[in-house]
């Protein structure tokens, strides 16, 4: 710019001794962008407006976006943060703000292409995935998932405080089990919100013009997952996959969806449902922990202490069962129904091995082998080895222990988990989501995009996807 303006006025004023400075009266502001010109302090000459910025090539009419505006959503999208806290950051800086509807047209803006860009995405994950098991000689056509939804607000946390379930907003997340990595193949984000509905009530209009950000009505369940799951797996089989293994959490419906579909005559693959091993660790230390009897089976004579002790009894029980579990699976995965016979003598030796017996514990047990270089589990226990824990042993003690051993190790949980697969990855999409949408902000305008900017982002190289937006 400054070469330009130096020969032209030169050129227009050669014996002029003037500086040459921005005509500040003259620039203009477009969202975190600048124009400017220059002129002259002594003569008249005054330069062309010229854009400090980059501008983004488009087919469309009209004047052409400025990177750095995009380029901003963009990084917006990635961040908790939005247009209120951004411009708070600028005037506690001293910088001139973006103008909020500036801001807020170039978000969604920005939200409809990353949605574009992500679908387009899951669809070249869900082709990919085809191509691996057609290479492995398997059935392309059909898959093995976990899913899982996240929301706004959790659930329960409206317990006792309203009628109404507090989420209005959730996304609901479909990984493959076939590789490694685990990629994203779909996700639904829904929501109840829409920015033009306060106005749609003040005025008794019916509809208003423009798209609507909400997807769901009011009135609906948002926590009905088998819903959203059927959703998704309509989506995948239209693309041609159907659903074969399904992980989900214990508390999920996400399977009865694609048993429905399989029901109904609309997929042909009988689908199997697997819970995931950490949950399933958790509702045992809580099944545990809940169990009136357990607490008068422990080891103490005040209350207080046999209930101290019965939780730190219900986490080491959680942990003993799925270490059992764990070892079990690596030796005899191939092999389920030598694992589950091999569990069920483990089970005796978990109840002896509490009680002061481990007999069994050297023949059965996987985790537990009293000898010359080894110690029992208890000795090795985080939660139990300080307090010499030991239970009398009777036949109330024994039904209790067998009780609180077969909720993990029967043999109806086992069929559950005998691929010993997790959530993992959809959890882990979940707190990324969490970081573009935080539970203390409500994004009712761009929900969907933010979503799908955590799905992509945990896919993809941000410059990656940065190239494709801006």
């Amino acid at each position: 710019m400054w070469n330009e303006v130096f020969r032209e006025h030169q050129n227009l004023s050669p014996h002029c001794n003037g500086n040459l400075e921005w005509d500040l009266s003259m620039e203009e502001k477009w969202g975190s962008a600048w124009r400017e010109c220059a002129k002259c302090t002594q003569c008249a000459y005054k330069s062309k407006m010229f854009n400090l910025y980059e501008e983004v090539a488009s087919v469309k009419r009209g004047r052409r976006a400025a990177k750095i505006n995009l380029g901003l959503q963009v990084g917006l999208h990635h961040t908790p943060i939005s247009t209120a806290s951004y411009r708070k950051i600028c005037m506690a800086s001293n910088i001139p703000p973006p103008s909020v509807s500036g801001m807020q047209h170039t978000a969604n803006a920005i939200s409809e292409k990353i949605e574009e860009e992500n679908m387009r995405d899951l669809q070249r994950q869900r082709e990919k995935i085809k191509r691996i098991k057609k290479i492995r000689g398997e059935n392309p056509d059909v898959v093995n998932i976990q899913s899982d939804c996240v929301y706004n607000n959790a659930i329960y946390s409206g317990i006792g405080k309203t009628p109404f379930q507090p989420a209005t907003q959730c996304a609901y997340t479909v990984a493959e089990n076939e590789t490694y990595k685990h990629s994203i193949i779909n996700t639904l984000p829904k929501s109840k919100l829409c920015s033009k509905r306060k106005h749609i009530v003040s005025t008794n209009v019916g509809e208003h013009a423009g798209p609507c950000t909400a997807n769901i009505n009011m009135q609906d369940s948002i926590g009905n997952e088998e819903r959203w799951a059927r959703e998704c797996f309509e989506e995948l089989k239209e693309d041609g996959l159907e659903i074969n293994e399904v992980t989900t959490d214990p508390d999920s419906s996400a399977y009865r969806a694609a048993e429905c579909l399989y029901q109904e005559g609309l997929t042909s693959t009988t689908p199997i449902h697997f819970l995931d091993t950490r949950h399933v660790a958790s509702n045992h230390r809580k099944f545990v922990n809940n169990l009136s009897t357990v607490c008068d089976i422990m080891p103490a004579r005040l209350k207080v202490k046999r209930t101290r002790l019965q939780s730190l009894f219900a986490s080491d029980m959680a942990a003993r069962c799925q270490a059992e579990f764990v070892q079990a699976n690596i030796r005899y995965h191939k092999s389920p129904d030598v694992m589950k016979s091999k569990l069920s003598y483990v089970s005796d030796a978990i109840v002896g091995c509490y009680c002061g017996d481990h007999t069994d514990c050297s023949l059965y047990s996987f985790v537990c082998s009293i000898s010359r270089k080894s110690q029992s589990w208890i000795d090795k226990s985080a939660y139990l080895k300080r307090h010499n824990f030991e239970i009398e042993l009777n036949e109330n003690s024994e039904n209790i222990l067998r009780q609180c051993v077969n909720y993990r190790l029967g043999p109806g949980m086992l069929a559950k988990t005998a691929k010993s697969a997790n959530t993992q990855k959809v959890e882990a999409l979940n707190r990324s989501i969490r970081s573009t949408v935080p539970v203390n902000v409500t994004y009712a305008r761009n929900f969907t995009g933010r979503v799908h900017t955590a799905c992509h982002k945990s896919q993809s190289w941000y410059r990656q996807f940065y190239r494709h937006l801006v």
